[in-house]
């Protein structure tokens, strides 16, 4: 395990990279918890971080425009005098939401 965190680390050091490497090390998890893993480790994780990574990149792409949207929005509340507190609570749920849709997207990408 300690290898396979290591090698998530090490691939997702270039910025660009972290969700491919997160997905990654999500399907090596899956196949090692399911006793499907055929090879090492490194092997499973090197093979799925390539079938992976169009899909990572694109995964990454749509949370960094969500999260550049939510700042524009927290830019806004704050500029506004009236309706800033609205504003932020909405914020707030919809980053939440965020977090529970990712929960379950991320092993869906990964094992599929």
């Amino acid at each position: 395990m300690m290898l396979l965190s290591a090698a998530a680390v090490v691939c997702a050091l270039p910025v660009i990279t972290i969700g491919p490497s997160l997905l990654a090390m999500n399907a090596v998890l899956t196949r090692l918890a399911d006793d499907r893993c055929q090879g090492g480790i490194l092997q499973e994780f090197w093979s799925a971080f390539r079938t992976k990574f169009l899909r990572g990149l694109m995964l990454e792409g749509v949370a960094g425009l969500y999260l550049l949207a939510m700042a524009w929005s927290a830019a806004l509340a704050d500029a506004l005098e009236k309706g800033g507190g609205a504003i932020r609570v909405l914020l707030f749920v919809s980053l939440a939401l965020a977090a529970m849709v990712s929960v379950y997207l991320v092993p869906l990408l990964a094992d599929s």
